[in-house]
């Protein structure tokens, strides 16, 4: 990232820094990573006007009531300690593959295992009984620049679901060049309103 950039960021997690990781009855905030995706891939300057509107909806960061400690399994599924939690450790599926790096190697295996509980639970809940088939996905943009265009795409867009779907899909693209996981990302614009 260039300077300007990764200041841009910076003011960015500034914004964000006094908001809780939920809001609204338990929905996460993603506003730390959408902004951290928006301005790795060369959209920083929309990043303030972003967090504008998105941080109407955002509460303040709650009070946390003590360390979690030797007898953290007391505390686990208690919605009064998710400051405390925030404190001792927690982060989110794709964000665990952007931090290993950054992490003690110690770290990786549980950090891992967690994402993967993580994620295989969201998909339980959410996977519909039959899912759509490529033939029923949106054909992605041709060209060497369909990556950016999908994440441009889903900037436009402005949901931060849709704006970390974008993120991801453009990873496995530029990864694998499949670009069924463009199509997917293109898909998920059109279904969330």
């Amino acid at each position: 990232m260039v300077s300007g950039a990764t200041g841009t960021l910076d003011e960015a997690y500034q914004r964000l820094h006094a908001t809780g990781p939920e809001f609204g009855g338990y929905l996460s905030n993603h506003g730390p990573m959408a902004a951290e995706a928006m301005v790795r891939r060369g959209h920083a300057g929309r990043v303030h006007r972003w967090l504008d509107g998105y941080m109407r909806r955002l509460e303040e960061f709650p009070r946390g009531s003590g360390p979690i400690g030797a007898s953290w399994q007391d505390s686990l599924g208690d919605p009064r300690r998710v400051a405390d939690w925030t404190n001792y450790s927690a982060t989110a599926p794709n964000a665990i593959l952007r931090t290993l790096p950054a992490l003690d190697r110690h770290l990786w295996a549980p950090s891992v295992t967690a994402a993967w509980a993580a994620t295989a639970a969201l998909t339980a809940v959410y996977a519909p009984p039959d899912p759509a088939g490529p033939a029923g996905l949106p054909d992605p943009p041709p060209g060497p620049q369909a990556g950016e265009e999908v994440f441009a795409r889903a900037v436009q867009h402005g949901d931060e679901h849709v704006i970390k779907f974008a993120d991801t899909a453009t990873d496995v693209y530029a990864r694998t060049g499949n670009t069924e996981a463009l199509a997917a990302a293109i898909r998920a614009t059109q279904l969330i309103d």
